[in-house]
């Protein structure tokens, strides 16, 4: 939601007082030019994220300890940003999908997901990751993904788990390349089918740990298309730590402390208010970054509160 308000800065004004309504009592000359501040105002909306590690069964027993202990720093990494995720694991186990395998969210202490309100994600992340049990070594990972999303309606597994407006990602973790002979999911099929899920850009997410050097030398069995579809990150399985690559992943997230202005700035004049928790602070130009080509401003990496009010003021640049 944004507000746009004009106020007149009057000459005679001492320096940040305005003056509505009182005649200039300045002489002006022809061609002077009285700017009008402008005021938008914005409310800021927390990045929601739905996001699913699937796991090949097979290699959940020789799971290298690097990948759990990630896990805490990968959910503080979240929380830093402000987002608001719900976490689950599925098993990317492929013949007995229907009954306990493929796509269907790992239930662990009741819980089939986690988000922040949960006392220990991470600990929970790491129980249900090791409560995948070994499985048939058919594996598929787009076939996982696509029938998590199947069941998450009514009365099924896993319904309630995508929310509406959220980023959809997957992080796949196995020795195994993506098998689409057994699932019969190709990978332009996959695509297609997440697209009707999230039409909008930016909204999809596909990670990838596994083994490289199998991944390059399988033509039609990697995830070379989707990665590059959606700018997903890939690691190789062999070479630990994973921290990185899945901090990295956060950054695929799309930031949302980024306001775009109604006409271009003069740069020298943006001041901004943040309004959160019955509390005011104030925000200069070095903590409001303007992007030219985007004529946006952004926070960087100040997270408000999620339904927290930020105002923006400046003056236009002169045409």
């Amino acid at each position: 939601m944004r507000t746009v308000l004009a106020l007149l800065l009057l000459p005679g004004c001492a320096p940040g007082e305005v003056r509505p309504g009182v005649p200039d009592e300045t002489p002006t000359t022809p061609g002077d030019d009285a700017r009008a501040e402008v005021v938008e105002t914005f409310t800021y909306e927390a990045p929601k994220l739905d996001m699913a590690f699937l796991l090949d069964p097979s290699s959940v027993e020789h799971m290298p300890g690097d990948f759990l202990t990630s896990l805490g720093p990968f959910v503080d990494a979240l929380e830093a940003r402000g987002v608001h995720y719900r976490l689950g694991v599925a098993s990317s186990e492929y013949v007995h999908w229907a009954d306990e395998g493929n796509g269907r969210l790992v239930q662990v202490s009741g819980l089939r997901w986690v988000g922040p309100e949960h006392p220990a994600p991470a600990d929970w992340l790491r129980a249900a990751a090791l409560a995948v049990e070994e499985a048939s070594s058919d594996e598929s990972a787009t076939l996982a993904a696509l029938r998590l999303v199947e069941q998450d309606a009514p009365g099924l597994p896993n319904f309630g788990f995508l929310r509406h407006g959220s980023e959809l990602q997957f992080l796949y973790f196995g020795w195994q390349p993506d098998d689409a002979s057994v699932a019969g999911v190709s990978q332009e099929h996959f695509l297609d089918a997440m697209a009707e899920v999230r039409p909008e850009p930016g909204r999809l997410g596909f990670h990838v740990i596994t083994d490289r050097d199998l991944e390059l030398h399988a033509s039609q069995h990697d995830f070379g298309e989707i990665l590059a579809a959606w700018g997903g990150r890939s690691h190789d399985i062999d070479e630990p730590p994973f921290l990185p690559m899945m901090r990295a992943t956060v950054d695929t997230i799309e930031r949302t402390n980024v306001f775009p202005l109604s006409e271009p700035p003069d740069p020298t004049t943006l001041e901004g208010t943040l309004f959160q928790s019955e509390r005011t602070f104030q925000l200069d130009a070095e903590q409001l970054r303007f992007d030219p080509v985007e004529q946006t401003v952004s926070l960087g990496d100040l997270v408000p509160e999620d339904g927290a009010t930020v105002e923006i003021r400046y003056v236009p640049a002169e045409r």
